[in-house]
């Protein structure tokens, strides 16, 4: 049985999350400084224990093959290795190399990969996001991120991400109306569309108030899914697991930001999050009445994975001068808020 949240329950877990976090250490200068280099950063206590690298890996050979990467969340992506890791030129256990991230991940945007054996046993790569749930990207995928350092870098990219999750909104309004979704979730597709014009819109403001120019921002096709199932698939990732983590971070901001003004922007645009991330389980409830019982169990199975691959791609910070500014959390944060989110989020039966 999978879980759903009502509007007043999200907001019920989220503000417990919020509280359960270090608010104290969120903006610490003494977190270190992780950029997608291609080295995970090692995780703290409360993430988990850290892998190491590999001492020497093994030599690549010509059977290896490999997978596309799969999206499992907006966490990250799996890519499966055959016929062994050895022949991979990997062990079963470690971080890889940039160089070799970029091989297995080759265009999806991670800051980082390891080895791992996927839910089926079989060897594999886990590619990091980037940039983990930061905006619900349309069916085309995940918006890919330049290097962020500056604050206004972050800004820009914030506002790009809101420009997408317009288009990704709008999509999500017209495929509903196709398959029959009740008026209200398609409405409220509508309103949510409408909100991520406003919250584009304040990080323009944003910018412009630190002396930079909005950026142009690029128009994404958006061609639809191709069924229901696509669309629940994709909203049990972006929506109910990205949408959630999004809001709760904007609440950890509102909080925490250094910045006055950045905190009243983002005040608002967590509780349109909070919305959004509600309207995501409302979708997630009513395709369940559509679906089939092999089709659902595999969206149960969709949360989950994406859970475990957000967890998986933190901890993720960015510059120390742009955690304190925006109110960034810091690893250890990210990782106690996420802690005390998941218990709300991953199906009963998992």
């Amino acid at each position: 049985m999978t879980r759903g949240l009502s509007l007043p329950q999200l907001r019920r877990v989220l503000g417990a999350a919020l509280l359960a976090a270090p608010l104290a250490v969120a903006c610490s200068k003494s977190q270190p400084k992780s950029e997608p280099t291609g080295e995970r950063p090692a995780p703290d206590a409360a993430a988990g224990l850290a892998r190491t690298p590999p001492d020497a890996a093994p030599a690549v050979t010509t059977d290896c093959t490999f997978s596309r990467p799969d999206v499992t969340g907006c966490g990250g992506a799996e890519v499966v290795l055959a016929p062994s890791y050895a022949a991979c030129g990997v062990t079963a256990e470690g971080d890889l190399s940039q160089d070799q991230c970029d091989r297995f991940c080759a265009t999806f945007d991670t800051r980082g990969c390891h080895t791992f054996a996927t839910r089926d046993g079989k060897p594999g790569v886990f590619c990091s996001a980037a940039n983990p749930c930061r905006g619900r990207p349309t069916s085309a995928g995940a918006v890919a991120a330049p290097p962020l350092d500056r604050v206004v870098d972050h800004l820009a990219f914030a506002r790009r991400l809101e420009a997408h999750s317009v288009i990704a909104f709008r999509e999500l309004e017209a495929d509903l109306l196709r398959l029959g979704a009740p008026v209200a979730l398609v409405a409220a597709c509508r309103v949510a569309a409408a909100d991520e014009v406003r919250h584009a819109r304040a990080m323009g403001r944003l910018l412009r108030a630190r002396g930079a120019a909005p950026p142009t921002v690029d128009r994404p096709a958006a061609a639809g899914f191709s069924s229901l199932f696509e669309l629940a698939l994709h909203n049990e990732r972006e929506g109910v697991i990205g949408e959630t983590w999004g809001a709760l971070l904007a609440l950890h901001q509102a909080a925490t930001a250094a910045d006055a003004d950045v905190r009243a922007e983002l005040a608002t645009i967590a509780d349109d999050e909070t919305r959004h991330a509600a309207l995501s389980f409302d979708i997630a409830a009513w395709a369940r009445t559509q679906l089939a019982p092999h089709q659902i169990a595999a969206l149960d199975a969709a949360r989950a994975d994406a859970l475990t691959a957000l967890r998986d791609a933190l901890p993720w910070h960015p510059s120390d001068a742009a955690a304190t500014e925006l109110g960034c959390p810091s690893p250890a944060t990210s990782a106690a808020m996420l802690d005390a989110l998941a218990p709300a989020l991953v199906p009963m039966a998992a």
